[in-house]
């Protein structure tokens, strides 16, 4: 196999008229210069494809801390079981609301809708624990677990 120079050395002895070397100097340059551009191109898009991946690495990353937490949150309001934390039990309830309308930005739509009846049940709770109903507390949280996994 030839090398560059082993090639450009054959061009000159071989080229009798100066007009074809110089057409076909210019021509291997302009091949060299086009290129270099797509190198330049294809560099420039694989950085915003990485950028890109980076970012929508980061949203999910937190997407998924905020809904843990927003798990944990709801099941912790499922532990109570009588009015004697009463004080407690409100302030849950004002926390859960406050995390949600703060993380919208991470929350799915239908994810902050289930947690607001979540929320709206758990304020008739507090009204009368006589209705308290584990099946229907655990099938919101079963229904938060569909929707993360989906």
């Amino acid at each position: 196999m030839l090398t560059e120079y082993e090639m450009i050395s054959n061009l000159f002895t071989e080229v009798k008229n100066t007009t074809h070397l110089v057409w076909i100097i210019a021509f291997i340059v302009f091949i060299n210069f086009l290129m270099e551009i797509v190198k330049i191109f294809a560099s420039l898009r694989l950085k915003n494809k990485e950028k890109t991946i980076f970012t929508f690495t980061a949203k999910e990353k937190r997407r998924i801390e905020v809904t843990e937490d927003l798990y944990k949150k709801m099941e912790k309001l499922t532990n109570y079981i009588d009015k004697s934390d009463e004080a407690i039990f409100i302030e849950e309830i004002r926390e859960l609301d406050k995390f949600v309308s703060i993380n919208k930005l991470y929350i799915d739509k239908k994810v902050s809708k289930l947690v607001q009846e979540f929320s709206d049940y758990e304020k008739k709770i507090f009204a009368d624990f006589r209705k308290k109903d584990f099946k229907v507390e655990s099938d919101y949280l079963e229904e938060i677990i569909k929707l993360f996994n989906k």
